[in-house]
C-alpha cells in the first residue's frame, strides 16, 4: 500500500482517518516508491484519503507500471472519472484495476454515509466511465446500520448498472467488509450491529450477484467480516493462512477470543472474528461455531 495521504472529497462517517491529519510531502511518495521497488514490491495498491486528488497520482501509476514493472490498483471512491479527461489519464497510466467504494444503492443513504452530498450520482457514473473505458473494477461495501437493509437492492443495482450494460467489461468482484474503528468512536458504536440483522439481507445480495458470476469477497481482507456469514455457501468462504493473521484487531488472537463462541469453531485458527468491540456490545449473538472440517480457500481467486 502507498497511502498519499488523508485528504478527501468525501467525508465518510466509517472512515478510521481523521481529516486533519497533515498529509506527507507530495515529493516522499516518490521516494516511498523507489524503497518498494527496492525491496521487491511487485504489486502496488495507491490509496488514500482519495488518491485521485494528490499532485502526482497519475505519474506514480505511470512510473510504477513502466520503470518498476509493478501491477497496480487504486482504492478510490470514483468521483473524478465523471470527467472524461481524468479518466483518459488513468487509461494512459495503465492502471490494472480500480477499487471503488460503493455502499449502497439509495442516493440518500449513500451521501449520508459519505457526509458528501450529491457524490453518489458522480461515483455511478465515475464506475460505469471506468467499465466502459476497459478498466477492471471491483467495489467495495461497508455493512453497518446505515445500509444493511438495502444489500439485496444494492446487489439487483449492481447487476442492471454495472454487469447487465457492459457485457464485455462487467464488475468483476463484490467486497463486504465489516466496520473497522471508525475516527468518530461514538459513531461507530452507533452503527455496528448483530450479525443476525445483517446475515439475511447479505445472503439475499450474494445470491443475486452469484447468479450473474460476480465474485464474492466477505472474508478474506483483514476487514473480512466472519466466515459464518457464509454458512449457506462454504465455497466462498476465503482466509488467510494462520501466519498472516492479525492485521486489523487485537481479538483476532487466539487468546482474546478463547471465551467466545467461535473458540468452538473449526475455523477458529484462521477467522478473524467479528472484532472485540462487536464481542462486548452484543457478546456471541449472531455467531455460528462450525462443528465440522470446513474446505475453504487459502488463495483468493482474484488477485492483481
Amino acid at each position: 500500500n502507498l497511502r498519499l495521504g488523508f485528504r478527501c472529497n468525501q467525508d465518510c462517517h466509517f472512515c478510521w482517518q481523521s481529516r486533519g491529519w497533515p498529509d506527507p510531502p507530495d515529493e516522499l511518495h516518490f521516494v516511498w516508491l523507489e524503497e518498494m521497488h527496492q525491496h521487491g514490491v511487485k504489486q502496488l495498491v495507491i490509496t488514500g484519503g482519495e488518491p485521485s486528488l494528490f499532485k502526482g497520482f497519475v505519474e506514480l501509476l505511470l512510473l510504477a507500471k513502466e520503470k518498476y514493472g509493478m501491477r497496480t490498483m487504486v482504492q478510490t471512491n470514483a468521483t473524478t472519472l465523471k470527467n472524461p479527461r481524468y479518466l483518459k489519464r488513468i487509461q494512459g497510466a495503465k492502471v490494472d484495476r480500480l477499487f471503488i467504494s460503493f455502499h449502497s444503492a439509495d442516493e440518500e443513504i449513500s451521501d449520508r454515509m459519505t457526509r458528501a452530498p450529491r457524490t453518489f450520482a458522480l461515483t455511478v457514473a465515475g464506475i460505469e466511465n471506468a467499465l466502459r473505458a476497459g478498466i477492471r473494477v471491483g467495489l467495495n461495501c461497508v455493512v453497518e446500520r446505515d445500509n444493511y437493509q438495502g444489500l439485496a437492492e444494492q446487489a439487483r443495482f449492481i447487476v442492471e448498472r454495472f454487469v447487465k450494460a457492459f457485457p464485455e467489461n462487467p464488475i468483476e468482484s463484490m467486497n463486504y467488509s465489516r466496520p473497522q474503528h471508525y475516527f468518530d468512536e461514538e459513531k461507530w458504536i452507533e452503527q455496528l450491529l448483530p450479525l443476525d440483522l445483517i446475515y439475511p439481507h447479505l445472503k439475499q445480495a450474494i445470491e443475486i450477484l452469484g447468479e450473474e458470476e460476480v465474485l464474492i469477497d466477505v472474508t478474506a481482507g483483514s476487514c473480512g467480516l466472519p466466515a459464518c456469514l457464509l454458512r449457506f455457501q462454504t465455497d466462498l468462504i476465503y482466509l488467510p493462512r494462520e501466519e498472516e493473521m492479525g492485521m486489523a484487531d487485537p481479538m483476532h488472537s487466539q487468546s482474546g477470543r478463547a471465551h467466545t463462541v467461535c473458540s468452538k469453531c473449526s475455523l477458529f485458527s484462521n477467522c478473524q472474528g467479528p472484532g472485540e468491540q462487536y464481542h462486548q456490545l452484543f457478546g456471541d449473538r449472531g455467531l455460528v461455531a462450525f462443528t465440522e472440517p470446513v474446505v475453504i480457500s487459502h488463495d483468493f481467486p482474484l488477485t492483481l
